[in-house]
């Protein structure tokens, strides 16, 4: 996490100290963005032996230019995360999974061709899943349900194709950073 925090900062210096003009334009009809990342403060539990980051990765696509004042765009993410715990016999392990629909308005106001902000809701599904051999946990557990969020984010365009991006709002971690590629 601490590398992730790290590699984030330094994507951040350097989006405010380039002055290089590009030919990227902010999410438009008919744009699509994949994107990876990492979500950063994200839940664990005190106990785990292993765990891994929150992942996220997501899909999204402009479906609507001059949706107000803005654009409007709609896709989809993925988020993953899971950990084992054990001591001597006893064995805990968990498995969160949430797939969710997303809507999102880019607005023209603070259009940039580096710069693409952007804000918007999210509706889906998760599922948290336990494993234990431990009499008094009862076995296995599960809970699931419907995940509504909001989330708010920028991505920053290093190229006409790839970038990088940081959201608040969506899926366990306090703040998502990774990468985008746009095509």
């Amino acid at each position: 996490m601490k590398n992730s925090i790290i590699i984030f900062a330094s994507l951040l210096i350097f989006a405010f100290t380039s002055h290089q003009e590009l030919n990227a334009q902010t999410m438009t009809e008919g744009t699509a963005v994949v994107t990876a990342g990492v979500g950063l403060g994200a839940w664990t539990t005190a106990y785990t032996s292993s765990e891994t980051p929150l992942i996220v990765l997501g899909y999204e696509r402009g479906i609507k230019d001059n949706f107000g004042a803005g654009n409007l765009s709609v896709g989809g993410n993925i988020a993953y995360k899971s950990g084992n715990y054990s001591f001597w016999d006893a064995r805990w392990g968990y498995t969160y999974l949430a797939v969710v629909g997303r809507a999102s308005w880019h607005p023209h106001f603070l259009e940039s061709d580096t710069w693409d902000v952007y804000g918007g809701i999210s509706l889906g599904y998760y599922s948290v899943s336990t494993s234990s051999n431990m009499a008094d946990l009862d076995g296995d557990l599960s809970v699931s349900g419907v995940e509504f969020a909001t989330h708010v984010g920028a991505r920053y365009n290093f190229s006409e194709h790839w970038g990088a991006y940081a959201e608040v709002g969506f899926g366990l971690g306090v703040i998502t950073v990774g990468a985008a590629y746009k095509f």
